[in-house]
C-alpha cells in the first residue's frame, strides 16, 4: 500500500504563504511620566500664582505671567530629574524649597541712640571665697 503525502501535491507557489506586509502605522512614542502628563495641563496662570508664594504682591503675578514659560521650563526640568513625586503638586512643593530665595534690597537700619543716663554699667560680682575661707568664718561665728 502507497502512503499518502499530502505536502507532496501542494505547488511551490501555494507551499510558501507570504510574509505579512509590514504594517504602516509609526512606532508609537514612549509614554509619559505621570508627573510629567499632570505638569502638561497645569495653566500658565497657576503657574504664575504659585510662584508669588503666600506674601504674593499686587506686581508679582505680572511679572511671573510674563515669566510663566521660564517657570515651566525650569518646573520641567526639575520633574525630569525628580521622578519619584507622586504628583506635580508634591513636586512644586520641593521644587519651591530649593529655590533660592529671592534676594530684596534690606532697609537701611535706623541707628536708636541711648540716653548716657540709661546705659548700664557693668555689674561685676565680686568672687566667692575659698572653702577654707567660709569654713573657718563659719567656725568664728559659733564661737565667736
Amino acid at each position: 500500500m502507497e502512503r499518502h503525502d499530502a505536502l507532496r501535491q501542494l505547488s511551490p507557489e501555494t507551499a510558501m504563504p507570504e510574509p505579512p506586509a509590514p504594517s504602516a502605522k509609526p512606532k508609537r512614542s514612549p509614554k509619559p511620566p505621570p508627573l510629567l502628563h499632570g505638569l502638561a495641563e497645569v495653566t500658565p496662570e497657576s503657574l504664575a500664582f504659585l510662584y508669588g508664594g503666600p506674601d504674593q504682591q499686587p506686581g508679582d503675578y505680572q511679572r511671573n505671567l510674563a515669566r510663566a514659560e521660564d517657570i515651566r521650563r525650569d518646573f520641567t526640568t526639575f520633574c525630569e530629574t525628580h521622578l519619584h513625586f507622586a504628583n506635580w503638586r508634591q513636586a512644586w512643593s520641593a521644587f519651591m524649597a530649593q529655590r533660592p530665595p529671592e534676594v530684596l534690597p534690606s532697609p537701611v537700619p535706623i541707628p536708636f541712640p541711648q540716653p548716657p543716663s540709661l546705659n548700664p554699667q557693668p555689674i561685676t560680682l565680686a568672687p566667692a571665697p575659698p572653702p577654707w575661707r567660709r569654713r573657718w568664718q563659719a567656725v568664728a561665728a559659733v564661737h565667736g
